[in-house]
């Protein structure tokens, strides 16, 4: 398949929140191209001996299991490492179908724009944060076409990025890069305003479109370190309710780790135990306790879980070699230290949600 060939499939298929980062860089990607299937793939990156495919396969909903089977199967066969790094559960039973095993290790906290309706204690200091914002005159809105015409907007969201960068979590320790001009026409940017000066923005919310489910992935969330409280909430509010307006139905802050280990499927009775051990005690040190509390406040819900997929012949040195690759070392692509899904052990949190 050509790359463009490959893009119009995912822009066709693709369903999984990372998706988008095949295209943002192709370079870092190779391809297992389906024999069952035409016009179906695997996208899969290669860390050390173990190659590592992020969230989905890119393939039609009625033959996603059948291309799933096929790569798990050839790779058994290969005696190739794998990571599935966050599985929906039907791609994990698939691959668990023919040999590999799987983890619950992770989650999306997913958003309705259409049916949202936050409600309780959470409901309302999200609510008094925005109010207090608004009565000092901060205003938020959608900044995608003033950052295509190169205007004051995208002066401040270069300079916001930069301090985020300098500001935010340490450098090495991010699943997505922040390049907010790599394929920007696919994106949407919104952002909230210093009610003081027009060149400067308080907060910046990135989102990826995911075009398999007509969603978005609000991807990367940013706040002037000296900005008040509550900036982002109102930026997550003001692109929950533009997607709304459009009629769109799903959004997702991506990959998240979870607090406490979920199933495990096609391991043994004694390996069960011991992972389901391991992870809680590098759960229980997680600092992610903000990030939680963020998704509490917007309520974002229902969490969708996702597994680890791992060949078990090489489990677990080489595919746990490989998350820990992959959740250290990715930036190691590209021009920018990375912002985005926060690791602590395993993994910390999703988008960049941490307050002001």
């Amino acid at each position: 398949m050509t790359p463009v060939e490959i893009e119009a499939a995912i822009k066709q298929w693709g369903r999984a929140a990372l998706s988008f980062d095949i295209l943002l860089r192709p370079e870092c990607y190779s391809h297992f191209f389906s024999r069952e299937v035409p016009g179906a793939l695997v996208c899969y990156q290669r860390f050390g001996a173990c190659e590592v495919v992020m969230g989905d396969v890119v393939a039609s909903e009625s033959d996603r299991l059948r291309v799933a089977r096929e790569y798990m199967a050839d790779r058994i066969a290969q005696r190739q490492a794998v990571l599935g790094f966050s599985w929906p559960l039907d791609l994990a039973e698939a691959a668990v179908e023919v040999g590999a095993g799987a983890a619950q290790w992770t989650a999306e906290p997913e958003l309705d724009p259409v049916h949202y309706k936050p409600s309780g204690k959470h409901a309302k200091k999200l609510r008094a944060y925005v109010r207090k914002l608004k009565s000092h005159g901060v205003k938020a809105k959608e900044i995608t076409q003033s950052i295509a015409r190169a205007g004051v907007d995208r002066a401040a969201t270069e300079r916001l990025v930069a301090d985020w960068l300098q500001h935010g979590p340490p450098r090495g320790s991010h699943l997505l890069e922040v390049e907010p001009w790599v394929r920007f026409e696919d994106k949407r940017f919104f952002g909230v305003l210093d009610p003081e000066r027009e060149d400067r923005l308080w907060s910046v919310l990135i989102a990826h479109p995911i075009w398999g489910r007509q969603g978005w992935h609000l991807c990367h969330l940013m706040h002037d370190h000296q900005a008040p409280r509550g900036v982002n909430e109102l930026a997550v509010l003001t692109a929950v309710e533009t997607f709304a307006a459009e009629g769109c139905g799903y959004t997702t802050f991506g990959p998240f780790a979870s607090p406490e280990a979920g199933p495990f499927l096609g391991f043994g009775s004694v390996l069960k135990p011991f992972l389901r051990r391991v992870y809680d005690a590098v759960a229980t040190r997680g600092g992610y306790t903000h990030t939680l509390e963020f998704y509490e406040k917007v309520q974002a819900h229902p969490w969708a879980d996702r597994y680890m997929v791992v060949t078990r012949k090489h489990f677990p040195l080489r595919p746990l070699r490989a998350l820990l690759d992959l959740t250290h070392a990715l930036g190691t692509h590209g021009r920018h230290p990375i912002v985005g899904h926060t690791p602590s052990g395993i993994l910390e949190g999703g988008s960049t949600t941490e307050e002001a």
